[in-house]
């Protein structure tokens, strides 16, 4: 369960079964690389804010999930896990976009 517009939801419910969607507890840093993606490659993307329902369990989401402070998760439409990275945004930032050039391209032309 996660902090999502002031309610706590299940994160499998805010994943998007029609395209890809990135966790990261830093979504500042991540939205420009989500935003790069879907201007080059047309791909759907979502991206979720990783909160906890309440600050003192956001360490233990982080760390439960791997992806540390500044990392992010994507999500593939099944809900599996495609990609993580514990690095944040600046260093992350082009392994995702390979990452999705090579598996998701073919895809969304």
């Amino acid at each position: 369960m996660i902090l999502h517009d002031n309610t706590i939801q299940p994160i499998h419910d805010l994943m998007l079964t029609d395209g890809l969607t990135l966790v990261t507890p830093d979504p500042r840093a991540w939205a420009e690389a989500v935003q790069e993606l879907q201007r080059r490659i047309k791909i759907p993307m979502r991206l979720v804010v990783l909160r906890a329902p309440t600050p003192g369990d956001q360490q233990d989401l982080v760390e439960h999930l791997e992806v540390g402070d500044f990392g992010a998760i994507l999500v593939r439409p099944d809900g599996h896990v495609a990609w993580r990275t514990t690095d944040g945004a600046s260093e992350g930032h082009s392994m995702l976009v390979q990452c999705i050039e090579q598996n998701w391209r073919p895809f969304w032309r």
